[in-house]
């Protein structure tokens, strides 16, 4: 019997009650008895630890500049399940989803049903096939190697910065963790890789470092030559954006103008950097200093992949596709005063740490005040460090989401009462953000982070 939109919607957040990961055998199975939608268009594969999400969508816009049909799969969603299918940055229509989902629950009668994950990507398999999609953009859910998505084989593969996050499932070392992003890559296929690099405050701008110069994190160069070496050995050809670097040229109220720059020696700002073939003063809808990284690798991996396909490369797309962007909970400002950001682990916290205290600095806004809360299975201890040693905040809202994976709020005040006195424990995420509001007035800055399942509550609520 056929099931409502609400009924489908149900049931699929209700796989993981029943049905773990089945495999990527399992997945391509399905895929193929449901006449290999996969085929039907040229996709894009991006992996990474932090910023994979925002790079997709940013190729998916500069793409669609082009005047392609482009496919975006992302994950997780914030409000709404069919965020995680989009076409043209319109998400797939309620009457579509729900006859995609019976289609798929009879294909999957027989056989290891599909997870929770592995299910939403079959049915975007089938409606970007159905939409006729020119490109799809897909961003791996966990990992690389093992993952869902892993199955297609995509015109290249974008691999954005590696951090420390899942441990338990991708390995305690930044190289085993790059081991399983490089997975994504396949014999042939080229291959983006960003390097975790910092972008350059121009003139009249803010910079993070004495001589002006912001160096990447060490991580940097260990994940690097993993994914090199994986590259090599697989025949792929290595494209990275060790050599360029974003330079910010102003900051306004609700965006960042900014160049894209080669700089081979890392001497920037001492007269050996020369302009990409990237146009100049581009403009990014966002007022975070990360965004400038991820558009950077974003433009980096559109103009490979054009040179690789022998299409022609844009300028017009490039600068309307980064104009274009948005990407909620990411850095998402709630009028001036308050800001939604889904970090969760170290790498992503210290680039949210540069951000606020760049935007706090061009709007005089001396006060921060933080709410958090974190999944239990993330290395909290590490996210507050950098948060509470970067932002200073006078006061910290500890509070939890609504879900059994949330930390509770012992354990994570706990760890912030090693850095700050004025804590306000408020279990209810709703009433702590009525609190925090409150306290912050006009004179304060107020960061809801820690949790993409935080930003989302937020996001839904304040929005």
């Amino acid at each position: 019997m056929s099931k409502s939109y609400e009924e489908a919607v149900s049931y699929i957040l209700d796989i993981p009650k029943f049905a773990g990961k089945s495999g990527l055998k399992n997945v391509r199975a399905i895929l193929d008895r449901l006449g290999s939608p996969d085929k039907a268009y040229r996709s894009v594969h991006v992996a990474g630890t932090n910023g994979k999400g925002s790079v997709s969508t940013m190729i998916a816009r500069m793409l669609e500049e082009d005047g392609a049909r482009v496919g975006l799969f992302t994950s997780p969603h914030l409000v709404d399940i069919r965020e995680r299918i989009t076409v043209n940055g319109e998400l797939i229509d309620r009457e579509t989803f729900t006859r995609l989902f019976n289609t798929l629950i009879a294909e999957t009668e027989e056989g290891e049903h599909p997870s929770f994950f592995e299910f939403i990507f079959i049915m975007s398999e089938m409606y970007f096939r159905e939409q006729r999609c020119d490109y799809v953009v897909y961003e791996t859910g966990l990992g690389g190697r093992l993952d869902a998505t892993n199955v297609i084989t995509p015109v290249l593969s974008v691999i954005t910065p590696i951090g420390m996050d899942h441990m338990q499932y991708l390995g305690d070392s930044i190289e085993k963790i790059a081991v399983e992003k490089a997975g994504i890559i396949k014999p042939g296929v080229p291959v983006v890789a960003a390097y975790d690099r910092m972008p350059y405050m121009g003139e009249g701008c803010r910079a993070d470092a004495e001589t002006g110069i912001i160096k990447p994190f060490e991580t940097a160069d260990m994940a690097h030559a993993v994914l090199k070496s994986v590259a090599y050995e697989k025949g792929s050809p290595f494209y990275d954006t060790k050599s360029l670097i974003g330079v910010i040229r102003n900051f306004g109220d609700t965006s960042i103008r900014f160049s894209v720059m080669q700089d081979d020696y890392g001497r920037i700002g001492h007269g050996n950097v020369q302009p990409e073939a990237i146009p100049d003063n581009l403009t990014l809808n966002s007022t975070s200093v990360y965004q400038v990284c991820n558009a950077v690798t974003a433009i980096r991996a559109y103009k490979v992949l054009h040179d690789c396909l022998g299409t022609p490369v844009s300028d017009d797309s490039i600068r309307q596709g980064t104009e274009r962007f948005r990407m909620p909970a990411r850095f998402d400002l709630v009028g001036e005063r308050v800001i939604i950001d889904g970090a969760h682990n170290a790498a992503a916290a210290e680039m949210l740490v540069k951000s606020v205290r760049n935007y706090a600095e061009h709007r005089g806004i001396d006060e921060i005040v933080l709410l958090i809360a974190m999944s239990g299975d993330k290395d909290y201890e590490s996210v507050v460090r950098v948060l509470c040693e970067g932002i200073k905040p006078v006061r910290v809202y500890v509070t939890r989401y609504g879900s059994m994976r949330s930390l509770d709020t012992e354990v994570l005040s706990e760890t912030v009462r090693e850095y700050i006195s004025d804590l306000c424990v408020v279990d209810d995420s709703a009433v702590a953000r009525t609190e925090a509001e409150s306290y912050i007035k006009d004179d304060k800055l107020l960061v809801i982070t820690g949790s993409l399942y935080l930003a989302g509550e937020s996001y839904a609520e304040m929005k």
